[in-house]
């Protein structure tokens, strides 16, 4: 369903904007890798002992792959030019200097 919408938003783009949309599939996809990546250790733990060596590895995966998960959203999000630029333009009254990098 994810792929079929993707694909058919892209369709209907300018070819200007394809461009860009095929960025935004890679972070989808890497958003969508990162997610599922540490959810499946998260499953994968709940059928082992806890005192087990397997149950140890994948609560360790599990442990690092989360919070990465936070950290990918926020740079696909939030530090892109389009919302920099944002920034740049509401503190640039406040902080001349900013308006030579926008």
């Amino acid at each position: 369903f994810i792929i079929y919408e993707v694909r058919d938003t892209m369709k209907s783009a300018p070819k200007a904007d394809r461009k860009s949309s095929g960025v935004q599939l890679r972070v989808y996809f890497s958003m969508f890798i990162s997610i599922g990546l540490s959810w499946f250790f998260g499953f994968i733990m709940v059928f082992f002992d806890s005192g087990s060596v397997i149950y140890r590895i994948c609560l360790l995966i599990f442990t690092i792959t989360t919070p990465i998960q936070g950290f990918l959203l926020f740079v696909s999000y939030c530090c892109n030019l389009k919302i920099l630029g944002f920034w740049i333009r509401l503190f640039a009254n406040v902080f001349p200097f900013l308006y030579r990098w926008e």
